[in-house]
C-alpha cells in the first residue's frame, strides 16, 4: 500500500492521510497502522454489545466498529478530533438500533471498567527523547515511545469485561539496560489471569527502513518492533483462550508474509 502524503515529522513514517487541526503538531492521522487495527479487530474481536476506541482520530475505525457492536464510544484528547469521528459517524450510515457517542478523554479516563467486550487503540508510539520539545499528538508516544502506549495497554484492559479484548498497536522496544517495557506489561497482565501476545505489523517489513528510523530517534534503544499488543480477559465461566491465541498466530504469519 503507498502512502498519499508524506509529512515531513516525523520523518521516514507513512502517512495516507493527516487533516491539519490547530497547528503542525495537532494532526488527525489515517496511517497503514491504522488500516492493520481494524483487520486485526475483524479478525481477532467477535462481534458483541459494547466496544471503545481510545484516540479516535479521524474516526475511521469508529465507523467499521459501528457496524458490528451495538453501542460504539469512541474518545480522543484533541476536541477537534471528536469533531472529525462525531461527523464519520453521523456520515457512515451506523445500522437501525446502534448507539454511538465520541467523547473528550485521555486515554480511558472517564470510562467504566469491566464494560467493554473490545477497546482498541491505534496509539502514538514514535520515540521523542527531547522532553523540551512539544509533543506532536498524534505521533509521539514518549522519551522512548512506549510509555504512552503503556498506558493505552494497561487501561485498556482495565475496561474489558469478562471474554473482552483489546488491541492496541504500539512500538515494541528494548532498551540498553535490558527492560522490553511493552513484554513486561503484558506479562503483569498475565499475573492476573489475562492472556496476551505480541504480533509484528506489517509496518516493520513494508517500509524498509522503518527500524533505522526509530533506533536513530532514541539512542537507548536497541531494538523496535511495530506491534499490535492482543490483551484477551478470561470468560466468566473460566474457559481459556485457546482459540483467539490460535487466530492471532494465524494474523501473524499473515502478516509477516
Amino acid at each position: 500500500m503507498e502512502p498519499g502524503v508524506r509529512l515531513p515529522r516525523p520523518e521516514g513514517l507513512p502517512v495516507l492521510t493527516a487533516v491539519e487541526v490547530d497547528s503542525e503538531r495537532e494532526r488527525v492521522y489515517v496511517g497503514p497502522d491504522s488500516v492493520h487495527l481494524v483487520e486485526a479487530v475483524l479478525r481477532l474481536a467477535p462481534r458483541g454489545e459494547r466496544a471503545v476506541e481510545l484516540g479516535s482520530g479521524a474516526g475511521y475505525l469508529a465507523v467499521a466498529l459501528s457496524r458490528r457492536y451495538r453501542t460504539v464510544i469512541a474518545t480522543d484528547v484533541m476536541p477537534r478530533a471528536v469533531e472529525f469521528t462525531r461527523d464519520a459517524l453521523a456520515a457512515g450510515e451506523v445500522p437501525s438500533g446502534h448507539a454511538t457517542a465520541v467523547a473528550v478523554g485521555d486515554v480511558a479516563g472517564g470510562l467504566r471498567r469491566n464494560a467493554f467486550d473490545l477497546v482498541a487503540a491505534n496509539t502514538p508510539w514514535v520515540p521523542q527523547p527531547d522532553p523540551s520539545v512539544a509533543p506532536v499528538l498524534f505521533a509521539d508516544g514518549g522519551v522512548t515511545g512506549a510509555e504512552l502506549p503503556l498506558r493505552f495497554i494497561r487501561e485498556g484492559a482495565a475496561l474489558l469485561r469478562a471474554g473482552g479484548v483489546a488491541i492496541t498497536l504500539a512500538l515494541d522496544v528494548t532498551l540498553r539496560n535490558g527492560h522490553r517495557p511493552l513484554f513486561e506489561a503484558c506479562g503483569d497482565l498475565e499475573a492476573n489471569a489475562f492472556a496476551t501476545t505480541l504480533l509484528p505489523t506489517p509496518i516493520n517489513h513494508v517500509f524498509g527502513r522503518f527500524r533505522a528510523t526509530m533506533l536513530g530517534r532514541q539512542p537507548e534503544l536497541v531494538e523496535a518492533v511495530h506491534v499490535a499488543v492482543v490483551v484477551a480477559r478470561p470468560f466468566s465461566n473460566g474457559e481459556g483462550r485457546e482459540s483467539l491465541m490460535i487466530a492471532a498466530r494465524a494474523l501473524a504469519h499473515r502478516w509477516a508474509a
